[in-house]
């Protein structure tokens, strides 16, 4: 980036998320996610704007030592990552 000319800033995050226990074994989940740019230099909306990564899922407890997870993300500001991002995911304790 140095040598063509490119301002390099340091990156910043602010991260903040919820679980709302809805049933014994069900939580809502929310999360939201504040990238800001590593540059302004280049002129593209993907590379020189802020990302802003909005989520929801739900989390199922499918006994004491297994929990299913999935969500839905959306980015809200900037063109650089995926439109909409599915997570699926399992948590187990042992």
């Amino acid at each position: 980036f140095e040598a063509a000319g490119v301002d390099v800033r340091t990156l910043l995050l602010a991260n903040g998320g919820f679980e709302f226990r809805w049933s014994d074994r069900c939580s809502i989940l929310g999360q939201a996610v504040l990238q800001l740019p590593l540059t302004r230099s280049l002129d593209a909306e993907e590379i020189d704007r802020e990302i802003l990564d909005l989520g929801a899922g739900v989390a199922y407890d499918i006994n004491e030592n297994v929990t299913w997870i999935a969500s839905f993300h959306e980015d809200a500001v900037a063109a650089s990552g995926p439109d909409v991002t599915f997570l699926f995911g399992a948590q187990i304790r042992l």
